[in-house]
């Protein structure tokens, strides 16, 4: 009886840790992501050999990246993903913004993965 508890303990808690992943026309819901809200301009993309998705990626009810998806290579072409420190960020002489981000040393993982569902 104890081991089924734990067991529907760690699934139900990794039930809630699940990526969830929308294929979409057009990158409207993860456009942040990309440099002044736009994806790049590829010349192939307009190939439909390559069979491209528009892929938005969400944790729970929240977006964090956009990739282009080759479902004929079985591999993303680009991903997006926003990376901002308020405290060490500057607008350049165009408006942009410049993140400036200083390593110090090497990141362990966090320990926490998340697998999203085939």
């Amino acid at each position: 009886m104890k081991l089924l508890l734990r067991f529907l303990v760690l699934f139900l808690s990794a039930e809630k840790q699940k990526i969830y992943s929308e294929v979409v026309l057009d990158y409207s819901k993860c456009q942040k992501f990309f440099y002044k809200s736009a994806p790049p301009e590829i010349g192939f993309l307009n190939q439909p050999e390559l069979d491209l998705a528009h892929i938005c990626q969400k944790l729970g009810s929240v977006y964090h990246f956009g990739t282009l998806y080759s479902k004929y290579w079985r591999i993303p072409i680009y991903s997006a993903y926003e990376l901002l420190d308020p405290q060490n960020s500057l607008t350049g002489p165009t408006g942009d913004l410049i993140v400036i981000k200083e390593c110090t040393s090497v990141q362990k993982s966090r320990g926490t993965w998340f697998f999203e569902p085939q």
